[in-house]
């Protein structure tokens, strides 16, 4: 290889270095450690927080839920904090915890044996 292709070559490597290809491994890094059947035992099913606390804790990463016409473009790492947000507070679906999904299961098969509504509701007169 002469110099100046490996001079290219090195450029382009830091180029890539912060692309949206970069970008996009991380989140995919980010996401294979959020889905190890480890993370999923670890911690609560879900970290509860209203919607103010959700509002502050974006905010404060840089990456507010609120888009005004006019914002910036937000930069790989604001992106990034972003989703992490997004995985410390999303429900656990896959942990030992997370009761519903088993529930759901089971009455959508009762469901279609009986094809029957499984929704109450009150009905006063």
């Amino acid at each position: 290889m002469t110099s100046s292709n490996a001079r290219g070559t090195r450029a382009l490597s830091q180029i890539c270095k912060y692309s949206a290809m970069s970008l996009t491994e991380q989140v995919a890094s980010l996401l294979c450690n959020y889905l190890k059947p480890t993370s999923l035992t670890e911690g609560p099913v879900v970290k509860l927080a209203s919607p103010q606390d959700l509002d502050a804790a974006f905010a404060s990463a840089g990456c507010a839920l609120a888009i005004a016409k006019g914002d910036p473009p937000l930069d790989d790492e604001t992106i990034l904090a972003a989703f992490r947000l997004t995985l410390e507070y999303s429900v656990r679906t896959g942990g030992p915890g997370f009761f519903n999904q088993v529930r759901f299961v089971v009455y959508s098969r009762v469901h279609a044996c009986l094809q029957a509504t499984i929704i109450s509701y009150e009905h006063s007169t």
